[in-house]
């Protein structure tokens, strides 16, 4: 009985020895779709389990591993893990040491299951949060720019339409039409740099 439910679960069960190495002493089925190694090659340790972890999370499982089970409470740690097949996958291992009365650690048992789809879900998930946010960045970029021009024009149309009037006011030959002049040039060139 107890066979036939570790076979339903998802992943591996484990059972090893943790002294100053990771010993297996039992994995279930699982082991071969998870790590593309039958069972008894953990078991007969031509693989070691350690070797699959990824070299870059092997000290962080080791050194998340050693504190929990020092105190005594349950592991529970991701990581990447390479296959037999050069195939890089996620893995939640959750685990607990089994004590002796005096607290010796006896085992680690646990369960190992691939997580990398929900792994790559979140990345993707965060990738497309970041770009939501990058496009409401540029989104509020333009509408500032577009205010901004706004209140350029507004700025510029008495400016324009005063120097306009002024200009019409004077007797002709005055010496202030080319200053208001240069006013109104000036005004539309500045007009043609925000247009709206």
């Amino acid at each position: 009985h107890f066979e036939t439910l570790v076979q339903s679960l998802p992943g591996m069960v484990y059972r090893c020895r943790y002294d100053q190495e990771l010993v297996v002493l039992y994995v279930s089925d699982g082991a071969l779709a998870l790590t593309g190694f039958p069972p008894e090659d953990l078991t007969a340790h031509r693989v070691h389990f350690r070797e699959l972890i990824h070299a870059d999370d092997v000290e962080r499982v080791r050194a998340e591993t050693r504190a929990a089970l020092q105190a005594h409470r349950d592991i529970e740690v991701e990581f990447r893990l390479i296959t037999r097949g050069g195939q890089e996958r996620w893995v939640l291992s959750r685990g607990r040491g089994v004590f002796a009365d005096d607290g010796r650690l006896l085992f680690l048992e646990g369960l190992a299951v691939d997580i990398s789809v929900q792994k790559h879900g979140e990345a993707d998930r965060l990738e497309l949060e970041r770009r939501l946010l990058d496009g409401q960045k540029h989104e509020c970029i333009g509408l500032l720019a577009s205010g901004i021009a706004l209140d350029f024009n507004n700025l510029l149309t008495p400016i324009l339409g005063n120097a306009t009037l002024a200009r019409l006011a004077l007797p002709a030959g005055s010496p202030l039409d080319p200053q208001l002049r240069a006013i109104e040039t000036s005004s539309l060139r500045a007009a043609e740099l925000s247009p709206l």
